[in-house]
This record gives C-alpha cells, sequence and structure tokens, in this order.
C-alpha cells in the first residue's frame, strides 16, 4: 500500500482464475497463434480439409475478430515448397529425357511424339482417382511424374523395333509398325501387368500409416494401364503420320511453292 503495509490482494481487488498464454510467438514480425491438428487419412485428405476450412470455417472465425489473418503451414507449407523446387528438375527432366530419346531415335519428331504420351497418360490416373473416390493431391502428382518414366519405356521399346525393322529389313512402315507390335505386346504387357498388380497390396491397404501413399500409387496402376493402350494403339497409328503422310504433305507444300515461283 502506500503507507508500506503489505495486504492481502483478495481484500483490496476482485479477480478470476483462467488460464493464460504460455508464451508470445512472434512469425514475420507479427504476434501469431499456432493451432496444430493431425489428420486421419483413412477417412479424409488434406486438399478435402483445407478447401473447407477455406471456404467455411475460417471466414466465419474472422468475422468475429479484427486484425488477423491466417496462414498455413505443416505439410501445406511443405507441399508448398515442394511444389516451387520441383518445377525447375521437372523442366530439366524433361530437356534430358528428350536428349537421350533424340541421340536413340535420331528424329524430332518420334522424340517429341514419346513425350507426348506423358500427359495422355495423366487422364489414366485422374481416372483412377475417381474409380477409388480419391482426391488429387500433391502426392498423386508424384505418382504422375513416376508414370511418364514408364510410358517412356514402353514407347521406346516399340519406336526402336519399328525403326530396326524398317531401316535394317527396308520394310514400308506399315508393315514394320505392324510387326513391331506384335513382337513388342507380350514385352509391353507384361510390364504393365507386374506393376499394377505389384502396387495392388498398397492400393488396397487400411492400415492408417501407409494411406497418404495410396494417392501416388493409384496414379502410377491406373495411369500404366491407360498408358499401356495409348502405346499400343495411338503410338503405331501416330509413327504411320509421321513416316507416310508427313512426308507426303511437305512434297505437296514444296512442290505448291515451287510452281507459284
Amino acid at each position: 500500500t502506500p503507507l508500506g503495509i503489505y495486504v492481502p490482494f483478495k481484500e483490496i481487488a476482485s479477480y478470476h482464475m483462467q488460464r493464460s498464454l504460455q508464451r508470445i510467438r512472434h512469425e514475420d514480425g507479427f504476434r501469431a497463434v499456432s493451432i496444430h491438428a493431425n489428420m486421419d487419412y483413412t477417412k479424409n485428405d488434406l486438399a478435402v480439409v483445407q478447401e473447407e476450412l477455406n471456404d467455411e470455417i475460417i471466414p466465419r472465425v474472422l468475422s468475429q475478430v479484427d486484425g488477423v489473418t491466417t496462414a498455413f503451414g505443416g505439410q501445406n507449407e511443405f507441399v508448398k515448397k515442394s511444389t516451387e523446387s520441383i518445377q525447375f528438375t521437372l523442366i530439366l527432366a524433361f530437356v534430358i529425357m528428350f536428349t537421350i530419346l533424340m541421340f536413340l531415335m535420331k528424329s524430332y519428331a518420334q522424340s517429341f511424339l514419346v513425350l507426348g504420351l506423358i500427359p495422355l497418360g495423366t487422364v489414366g490416373a485422374v481416372a483412377g482417382h475417381a474409380i477409388m473416390g480419391l482426391p488429387i493431391s500433391f502426392l498423386s502428382f508424384l505418382g504422375i511424374i513416376a508414370l511418364g518414366g514408364i510410358i517412356v519405356n514402353d514407347s521406346v521399346v516399340l519406336i526402336d523395333r519399328y525403326n530396326n525393322l524398317k531401316r535394317k529389313l527396308n520394310l514400308p512402315p506399315v508393315e514394320a509398325v505392324y510387326l513391331a507390335g506384335l513382337q513388342r505386346f507380350r514385352p509391353i504387357i507384361m510390364t504393365t501387368l507386374t506393376t499394377a498388380a505389384g502396387l495392388s497390396p498398397l492400393i488396397f491397404q487400411k492400415s492408417e500409416g501407409g494411406q497418404f501413399l495410396v494417392p501416388m500409387a493409384v496414379s502410377v496402376a491406373f495411369g500404366v494401364v491407360f498408358g499401356t493402350f495409348l502405346t499400343l494403339l495411338m503410338l503405331p497409328a501416330v509413327l504411320l503420320v509421321i513416316d507416310e503422310d508427313l512426308p507426303a504433305m511437305r512434297s505437296k507444300v514444296y512442290n505448291w511453292f515451287k510452281g507459284s515461283n
């Protein structure tokens, strides 16, 4: 007191007990409060949870306070950083693959054709997620990247055999692509079946610890099955267009320019 006498606090003030902050935390120069949660991957997915938070829960909470903003960390922050870092390596991987294909096939058209099958293979991965009732996540994208390597392998096996039949045996393109499809049918099918069968235990496992790997396995398994149909059906047709129709078109365009001059 002003007289220097100590008295019990309850005699001079009213108070009530409540829990206080254990510490004051700052992030990027602002006071911050962290909210942590673990997710059950057997029942939900990160993208679905985050969408519900952004669309429903966070706007309702922020409408009751002023001067408060939100930011996601944890796995969401990890995915964001990984996505940014993978962009450069993905471009580098495509450049390396194209260079290797050029040395192997000695054809710009065939090299671009093989790389063009990779985006089309994602259709099978997306369809697989729809069939399994799974949302597409960052791990699904990683599975699609792995799928691209398998599709390239199958395509190279078929095109390499096609080029050998055409160059060494002087077969016409139609006969060469037919024989190449027959001779490489079993290796390509075996690659597809063994890959899909090997991933099936991971796709259908129910343990909580392995659920986050299921989207990656679905992307590879369903994508490689769909990619096999692209390799065996679409690839031979485009090869015939490149080797038969395009030269004829170039000849017609050349003759037209020559005649007009």
